[in-house]
């Protein structure tokens, strides 16, 4: 039997080479990097969809716990008890877990990441990868580095 396609004719983005593939942005996040109220911010910008941030424990923080959300104040993306920061090579994926940005939350306006640590360490480095829905306003091919 027979399948009817219809193809879709491409957007401007994918014109010039936007929209084809979900990308990554890179963090370190060491202890030292948190302000005053234990936080650290990633910047947003309008149109932009975040699937996912993949967070690595590469130095153990000490006695903490670990909250990611947004201004809203609200935890989306990671619950304390998803990741141990004091546990040396730790992991956890948002796109897997529990957290009410499961599947992606699109940000139409200017916003922030907040990583938000309890308690008080010294030490400590996290490696934060915030997934990006590359049909928003991602960088076109050219934009695109390797991540190392």
């Amino acid at each position: 039997m027979p399948i009817s396609v219809t193809q879709v004719s491409p957007s401007q983005q994918e014109r010039t080479g936007k929209a084809f593939v979900d990308y990554a942005k890179r963090f370190s996040i060491k202890c030292t990097d948190l302000d005053a109220s234990n936080q650290y911010y990633i910047p947003l910008e309008a149109g932009q969809t975040v699937l996912a941030v993949r967070m690595f424990v590469k130095t153990a923080y000490g006695a903490v716990t670990l909250a990611v959300g947004d201004s809203s104040g609200s935890v989306v993306y990671a619950l304390p008890g998803m990741l141990n920061p004091n546990t040396l090579s730790a992991f956890t994926n948002t796109s897997a877990g529990s957290s009410a940005g499961k599947g992606g939350k699109y940000y139409a306006a200017t916003d922030y990441l907040v990583f938000t640590a309890s308690g008080s360490s010294a030490t400590g480095e996290l490696i934060a990868n915030v997934i990006f829905d590359g049909y928003g306003t991602g960088p076109g091919r050219d934009e695109i580095k390797n991540l190392s």
